[in-house]
């Protein structure tokens, strides 16, 4: 499920791309239909399954929603500013930022190894943005912003998670997402055409889906399988920006999301977990 979360997100991705190419549209138009969609989703099984939608630690779920819609909002407005390659690369840089607010917000420790790891990340991140003072991609910086705001988002779902269920926290996430994208969106929402609202859809159905097969499949591995799984979704959109809008692929994006990989891996403890050796087991079994 995790590794389908990292499809449908390159999908919805791309499809995000081909609307701005299509016709230039805002970035909250382009989000609003996910959280749409996600909405009724959710609407419809709270109704189907006769749940409570009352939730605990409410500032927490609150704050989870608001910075979970500021990161998606960002990382579409990043796509429509820069290549969907760059845009992934450094939204996905988000596990190292969540090393700054865990301290802070979940009460964790953070070891130098992890602190390692950051600057290690910053490293690709640098290599990747590649700052200039002729030149600089406003769509770099925002697809950064947005990974520093869904590490937000993520440390703020640890808390949530430990009292609320997590149809409760997707209620909430799709509530709050669809109330703040209308209310941006409101002035240039009209109706699509069928091409641009095939895609619309499309884009925010993957999205959901996305969203929904991250949150279910992170019930059933380790966190740190997961977020090993997770980066493969940088492999995922980088093929896909390469060989659908030739997004350039130089030395330094190369070896600046090489570095970001690597630090992510290293991040997340799947060395010190065995998940490599469990994974060399059952390959010499079959």
């Amino acid at each position: 499920m995790i590794t389908l979360s990292a499809v449908c997100f390159s999908l919805s991705a791309v499809f995000a791309k081909y609307i701005h190419l299509w016709e230039p549209t805002s970035a909250v138009e382009v989000t609003f239909y996910r959280f749409l969609i996600g909405f009724i989703g959710t609407l419809f099984y709270i109704i189907a399954k006769r749940k409570s939608i009352i939730p605990h630690n409410t500032g927490m779920v609150i704050l989870r929603a608001v910075s979970n819609t500021a990161a998606v909002i960002l990382y579409y407005l990043g796509i429509s500013y820069t290549t969907v390659s760059k845009a992934t690369l450094l939204n996905m840089t988000y596990p190292a930022f969540v090393l700054i607010f865990a301290p802070i917000i979940n009460h964790e420790h953070v070891g130098r190894s992890q602190i390692a790891g950051l600057g290690v990340t910053f490293i690709g991140m640098f290599l990747i943005i590649s700052p200039g003072f002729s030149s600089i991609e406003p769509g770099d910086f925002v697809s950064l912003a947005s990974g520093i705001a869904f590490a937000l988002s993520i440390a703020t779902l640890r808390e949530a998670g430990k009292t609320n269920d997590r149809y409760i926290i997707l209620f909430y996430l799709m509530s709050i997402g669809l109330a703040i994208n209308l209310f941006f969106a409101a002035p240039s929402l009209r109706m699509p055409g069928w091409e641009k609202g095939s895609l619309l859809i499309l884009s925010g159905f993957t999205g959901f889906l996305g969203q929904y097969f991250s949150t279910t499949g992170y019930m059933h591995v380790e966190a740190a399988l997961g977020s090993l799984i997770s980066v493969s979704r940088i492999v995922f959109t980088v093929i896909l920006g390469v060989s659908l809008f030739d997004d350039p692929l130089t030395m330094k994006i190369i070896v600046g999301g090489l570095l970001i990989i690597a630090a992510l891996v290293y991040i997340s403890g799947a060395h010190k977990s065995g998940v490599f050796t469990r994974v060399r087991k059952k390959s010499g079994k079959k």
